[in-house]
């Protein structure tokens, strides 16, 4: 996992996504994010980009939620203290990957240590019972224990489709080849 930022202290959502943009799309992301409007008391941590393999759609869904931080409103915006990736890989599965499993063992110890906000999701972490240092530390130790493993496809495929048994990258909305056959045969048409 490669960790884009480690913060105490955190920085601006918006300015993060500036500087990350192109590192964000086609990737898997563990992200821990402070609301300006709960003034430090509550810290969310969260996954992106599980299913589709952009994360930036998701962290920039709460700076659409959230808004911009501004000086003369200091209850708009949020601030962002980790976000690490992993680049996606659509043969593991969603649940197998290692964003997840880090996000599914970092709820169970905040659980257990009952440092969870009530009322509030498993996501969302109490200030005054763990510190953003003791969350980052937890997160780099079990960084090193988790692995993700792609699913072994072992039955037989068409000829025609085992070139897609190695393809890791995220789908495509359009194939290039189906629009510039439609596009030619518009020209032919005319």
């Amino acid at each position: 996992m490669r960790e884009l930022i480690r913060s105490e202290v955190g920085i601006k959502l918006e300015d993060f996504l500036l500087q990350y943009d192109s590192k964000l799309k086609h990737t898997r992301a563990l992200y821990v994010l402070s609301p300006n409007m709960e003034k430090n008391k509550v810290y969310k941590f969260g996954i992106a980009g599980t299913n589709t393999g952009n994360a930036y759609q998701r962290l920039n869904d709460y700076l659409i939620m959230y808004g911009k931080n501004d000086k003369d409103n200091t209850c708009k915006g949020v601030k962002i203290h980790y976000c690490g990736i992993t680049e996606y890989n659509r043969l593991v599965l969603p649940e197998k990957s290692k964003v997840f499993q880090l996000e599914l063992k970092l709820k169970q110890q905040l659980k257990a240590t009952e440092s969870i906000a009530s009322g509030r999701g498993s996501e969302r972490v109490l200030s005054v019972k763990t510190s953003i240092s003791s969350i980052l530390n937890k997160i780099g130790i079990l960084t090193k224990s988790i692995e993700e493993k792609p699913i072994e496809i072992t039955r037989d495929a068409r000829e025609t489709t085992k070139k897609y048994r190695t393809d890791t990258k995220a789908f495509v909305d359009k194939k290039p080849e189906l629009i510039s056959s439609r596009t030619r045969s518009k020209k032919k048409g005319q």
